[in-house]
C-alpha cells in the first residue's frame, strides 16, 4: 500500500520494538536452508547526536492522561548493576496509533528527528517515586517507553496479557555508552553528511543464524558519527561479539572495518568513504514546470544504484527539490517517485568527488493527476490528512492525501493514467470525541485525461454503520486486544480485506465497523492472536447488530528430544499433523539444546483432536521418528509421556561445510547453494548455521554440488566432521541487449546450464542466473562452468512478464569466449513488439 499515512502509523506502532532492533535496524528472518532469501535494504539509522542532558519536569511536558485510560502499566525502574530502585527517573512515552492524529503539528516528529529525541521533546512524562515505581495510563495494550536518570538509560516495549487491564514490569537502567565513527576520504580528510552501515551475523538462535543491520549517521563537519546507547548494540544484535562497518553509499562500497561490541572501543573507529558526489533532484510537472508541495503534502524519492546493496529514500522539500548525498562517483543511479505519477529517470553520478549534479524528475506525459476540494456536509472545508482509495480494472491501492486550509488536495500516482475510469472513495475522521469515520464515494462518469483532473467539491459524510457486536471466548469472557477486519466478496468465492472499512474494538470487547454499503457480500475476519484458534469468517448483512465473534483457545504441545554433538538437530524437520493429512497451521518453535542435551520443540494454538508427530529430513518421505494418536484437548497443555526425551542421537550423522573464497573469507552474501550432484533430488538436507557455513545430515557420503554467484561451480564429497571448500572465482563476461524499450520496461534474461549428456536444461537448476536489463549498458555475467548455457528472454513492466519468442543467440558456449568479452543479445523486432503488446499497463 503506497500511503505515507500507513507508513507513519506503522512506524509509531513499531516504536516499541526500537529497543530490540534499533531505530533503522533490520533483522533478517533466520534462513531455514542454504538457498537463502534476499535481504532487504536497511533504512537510514539514528541521527548523529550528542547525549542530551536530563530534561526538567517542567519542560513542555504533557500531563498524565485521565484515569479513564483503559490500560495501566506499573513500571519499576532499577539499576542494572545492583537492582536498587531509582527515584525521580524520567519516563517518556510517545503517541499511540490511536492518538497521534490528535497531536498538534508542533508535537509531531520532524524530518530526520531521532525517535527517542522526539519522544523526550513532545511525549508524555512520568517520574518514578522513591520505590522506583511509575504508573503509566495508556490507551493501548502495548507501550514503548524511554527512561533517563543522570548517565543511566533504558528503554523497553511492554504488552499486557490478554484480558488484563494492568500489569507490572521492570526496567533496568544501564550506564550509557557511546561509540564514535570517523568518516574520512582516501586522503584522511573528514567527510560530512554520510552514513555508515553495521552488519552482524549472530546465532544460533531458534536453530539458525540471523543477520542484523543498522545505519548510523549522518557524519558532522568533522566526519564524526556518535552512536548513543551503544551498550545495547550487542543485545540488539542477538549477542553478536563483533560487527562489520562499511560506508553506506549508493554504489560500490569500500572495505569493511571489524568492530568489537564487547568491550566497546574507546577510540573512534575510522571508516574509509569512497569518492562521492551529490544529486539535487527537481520535481517537474509533465510540461517541465516546477512541481512544488503545499504544507503537509509529501513525496518520497526512491534511489537505487547498480552494484549497491539496497537503496535509499529522500523526501522532497516544499521547494520541490530532493537532495541525495553520498553517491559513489560515476555510479549508475535510478530515480523514481510514485507521488509524481510514477516518474522514473536513470542518471550517471558525477565523476569528480564533491560535485553536485542537478537533474529534473518529470511527471509522465500520460499521468492523470487528481485534484479536488474536501468539504463537510455543511459545506465547510475539511483540513488535514485523509485516505483515498482508487480502483481500476485489475489494480487498486490506498494513498494518503493532505487537504490544505481551503480543503484542496492533489494526487499523482503510477496507477492513474490517461484513459482510466477509476472508482474513488475518500475517508477521514470527524472532529468529534471520539472521532466518527467520514466517507465520500465518487462516481466518475468520464475517463481520466492526461494532466489535471479536477473532481470539484467532495462531500465527506458520516460513514454508515456496517456491523456491531462483541468478541468473547467460549467461557463468555470478553475478548480484548483482538484485531477484526471486514472482508468483501470481490468475485464469486473470492474475498479481500476491505481497507475502506473502519473497525473500532473497545476495551470490553465490543466492536463497531463503519463503511459504505454496496451490493457485495460482507464478513468479519479475525486476526491472529496468541492462543486463539483460527476462526472461520462470519458473514453478516450490512447494518447487522449484536453479532457475536466467539473465540476458542488452543492447546500447547511441547515435546522434548535428546541430542548430542553429532546430532544434526538444526536440519531436522518437525511436523504435527492430523493423521496423514497436512501439518497443522500453527507455528513451531525449537530451542537450542541445554547442557544435558535436551531440546524442546513447541506448538501453540493446537485444536482438539488426534495428531501425529514426525521427525524427518527435508525432502524425505519416511520419517526418522513418529508418534501416533496424540490426543489433544482444547485449551489445555498436553502431557503425554511418549513425548518426553525422544532420543534422536545416532539417527543421522552431522557434517559441516565451510565455503570460502580464494582469500579464505566465508562466502555469505548471496549465500552459496547446495544441491545433489548425482542427479537425484536437488535438495540437500542442510541448514545455514553461519556465514558460509552449512550443517548437513547424512546417513552415507553424498556428492554435493556447490554454486555461488561469481564463483566456479564445484563438487564435494560430504564426510563426517568439518570440511572447508575453497571456491575459485569465475571469469566475467558482459551481456548487452540491443533493443529499444518503452519507459518503465525491462528485459529479463534467464541463463540456464545445459546437461552435457542430454543437451537440456538441468532439472536441478544448478548455476541458473537471472538478469534484468533496462538500458544498453552491459551487465556482468559470471558462469560457474565452461559448459553450454541456454538463454530465455522475457519483457516486463512491473511483475507480469511476457516471453520473447525469437532472438539471437539462444545458446552461449562459454569455452569459446574470452574473459571480458561482450555478448550481444538481439531480440527479433517483431517478436519483441508482440510481447510488448501483451503487457498490461
Amino acid at each position: 500500500m503506497r500511503t505515507l499515512l500507513a507508513a507513519l502509523v506503522l512506524l509509531i506502532a513499531a516504536a516499541g520494538t526500537w529497543w530490540l532492533l534499533g531505530d533503522g535496524d533490520e533483522t533478517v528472518a533466520p534462513t531455514p536452508t542454504s538457498s537463502g532469501d534476499a535481504i532487504a535494504s536497511p533504512a537510514p539509522g539514528p541521527r548523529e547526536s550528542a547525549p542530551l542532558p536530563d530534561a526538567p519536569s517542567t519542560r513542555d511536558a504533557i500531563e498524565s492522561p485521565p484515569a479513564s485510560v483503559p490500560y495501566v502499566f506499573r513500571i519499576k525502574v532499577v539499576r542494572d548493576d545492583d537492582g536498587a530502585p531509582v527515584e525521580g527517573a524520567e519516563l517518556r512515552v510517545g503517541p499511540s496509533e490511536m492518538t497521534w492524529r490528535n497531536w498538534p503539528l508542533e508535537r509531531r516528529r520532524a524530518k530526520g528527528e531521532d525517535y527517542e529525541d522526539y519522544v523526550f521533546r513532545a511525549g508524555r512524562v512520568w517520574r518514578s517515586d522513591p520505590s522506583g515505581q511509575a504508573s503509566i495510563g495508556h490507551d493501548e495494550i502495548a507501550l514503548a517507553v524511554f527512561v533517563r536518570s543522570g548517565d543511566l538509560h533504558a528503554g523497553g516495549h511492554f504488552r499486557l496479557e490478554d484480558g488484563k487491564q494492568s500489569g507490572d514490569f521492570e526496567l533496568r537502567l544501564m550506564r550509557d555508552a557511546t561509540l564514535v565513527f570517523l568518516a574520512v576520504d582516501d586522503s584522511g580528510a573528514p567527510v560530512e553528511g554520510v552514513y555508515v552501515r553495521a552488519t552482524t551475523i549472530a546465532g544460533p538462535d531458534d536453530s539458525s543464524w540471523s543477520t542484523t543491520r543498522w545505519g548510523f549517521g549522518p557524519s558532522n563537519a568533522a566526519g564524526r558519527i556518535t552512536v548513543r546507547h551503544a551498550q545495547t548494540l550487542r543485545s540488539r544484535a542477538r549477542n553478536a561479539l563483533v560487527c562489520d562497518v562499511s560506508a553506506n553509499v549508493l554504489g560500490p562500497e569500500g572495505e569493511a572495518v571489524r568492530v568489537t561490541l564487547d568491550p566497546l572501543p574507546a577510540d573512534p573507529i575510522t571508516v574509509r568513504i569512497p569518492p562521492c558526489a551529490r544529486l539535487e533532484v527537481v520535481a517537474l510537472d509533465a510540461n517541465g514546470a516546477p512541481w512544488t508541495f503545499a504544507p503537509g503534502e509529501h513525496a518520497v524519492l526512491s534511489v537505487t544504484a547498480s552494484g549497491s546493496f539496497g537503496g535509499r529514500s529522500e523526501v522532497f522539500g516544499a521547494d520541490g527539490v530532493a537532495r541525495v548525498g553520498a553517491v559513489a562517483c560515476n555510479a549508475k543511479i535510478n530515480l523514481s517517485c510514485d507521488q509524481l505519477g510514477g516518474a522514473e529517470l536513470n542518471v550517471r553520478a558525477p565523476e569528480r568527488a564533491g560535485d553536485t549534479m542537478r537533474v529534473g524528475l518529470r511527471v509522465p506525459a500520460d499521468a492523470a493527476v487528481l485534484t479536488g476540494r474536501l468539504v463537510a456536509v455543511d459545506g465547510n472545508p475539511l483540513r488535514g490528512e485523509f485516505d483515498i482509495t482508487l480502483r481500476v480494472p485489475n489494480a487498486g491501492g490506498d494513498w494518503n492525501i493532505t487537504a490544505g486550509e481551503d480543503g484542496r488536495f492533489r494526487l499523482a500516482t503510477q496507477l492513474l493514467r490517461a484513459g482510466a475510469i477509476p472508482t474513488i472513495q475518500v475517508f477521514g475522521e470527524s472532529q468529534d470525541k471520539p472521532p466518527r469515520p467520514l466517507v465520500a464515494p465518487l462516481v466518475i462518469a468520464r475517463t481520466m485525461a492526461a494532466g489535471i483532473n479536477d473532481l470539484g467539491n467532495i462531500v465527506l459524510a458520516p460513514a454508515p454503520e456496517l456491523v456491531s457486536g462483541r468478541i468473547e471466548w467460549n467461557d463468555g469472557s470478553a475478548g480484548k486486544g483482538i484485531d477484526l477486519f471486514i472482508e468483501r466478496e470481490t468475485e464469486p468465492r473470492g474475498w479481500r480485506s476491505d481497507s475502506t472499512a473502519r473497525v473500532r474494538v473497545a476495551a470490553d470487547g465490543t466492536f463497531v465497523a463503519w463503511g459504505l454499503r454496496d451490493q457485495r457480500q460482507c464478513r468479519i475476519a479475525v486476526g491472529q492472536f496468541k492462543d486463539a484458534l483460527p476462526t472461520d469468517p462470519i458473514a453478516f448483512a450490512p447494518g447487522a447488530r449484536d453479532v457475536v465473534v466467539r473465540l476458542e483457545r488452543g492447546s500447547t504441545l511441547e515435546p522434548t528430544f535428546l541430542v548430542d554433538h553429532d546430532t544434526p538437530w538444526r536440519t531436522f524437520k518437525f511436523s504435527l499433523s492430523r493423521g496423514a493429512s497436512e501439518p497443522v497451521g500453527s507455528s513451531m518453535r525449537r530451542t537450542a539444546p541445554d547442557d544435558a542435551g535436551r531440546m524442546r520443540v513447541g506448538w501453540r494454538t493446537i485444536p482438539a483432536g488426534k495428531f501425529r508427530l514426525a521427525v524427518s529430513l527435508p525432502g524425505e518421505r519416511v520419517p526418522l521418528v513418529a508418534v501416533d494418536d496424540i490426543v489433544v484437548s482444547g485449551g489445555l497443555a498436553l502431557d503425554d509421556p511418549r513425548l518426553r526425551d525422544i532420543d534422536l542421537r545416532g539417527r543421522m550423522q552431522r557434517c559441516e561445510l565451510l565455503i570460502v573464497d580464494p582469500d579464505e573469507r566465508p562466502i555469505a552474501e548471496p549465500p552459496p547453494r547446495l544441491s545433489r550432484a548425482d542427479g537425484g533430488p536437488s535438495s540437500v538436507p542442510c541448514q545455514a548455521i553461519g556465514p558460509g557455513r552449512f550443517e548437513l545430515a547424512l546417513s552415507s557420503p553424498m556428492d554435493v554440488s556447490i554454486t555461488a554467484p561469481g564463483y566456479r561451480m564445484r563438487e564435494h564429497r560430504a564426510v563426517a566432521g568439518l570440511a572447508t571448500v575453497r571456491m575459485e572465482r569465475a571469469p566475467e563476461y558482459r551481456l548487452r541487449c540491443r533493443a529499444t524499450l518503452p519507459p518503465r520496461t525491462a528485459l529479463r534474461l534467464r541463463i540456464s546450464l545445459l546437461d552435457p549428456r542430454t543437451g537440456r536444461v538441468e532439472p536441478q537448476g544448478r548455476d541458473e542466473q537471472r538478469l534484468a536489463i533496462d538500458s544498453d549498458e552491459p551487465m556482468s555475467w559470471s558462469p560457474g562452468t565452461d559448459g553450454s548455457y541456454a538463454i530465455e528472454i522475457a519483457v516486463a513492466r512491473g511483475a507480469a512478464p511476457e516471453r520473447v519468442t525469437s532472438f539471437e543467440p539462444t545458446r552461449i558456449e562459454v569455452r569459446t569466449l574470452i574473459p571480458g568479452q561482450i555478448i550481444e543479445i538481439v531480440p527479433d523486432p517483431v517478436a519483441l513488439a508482440a510481447a510488448l503488446a501483451k503487457l498490461k499497463d
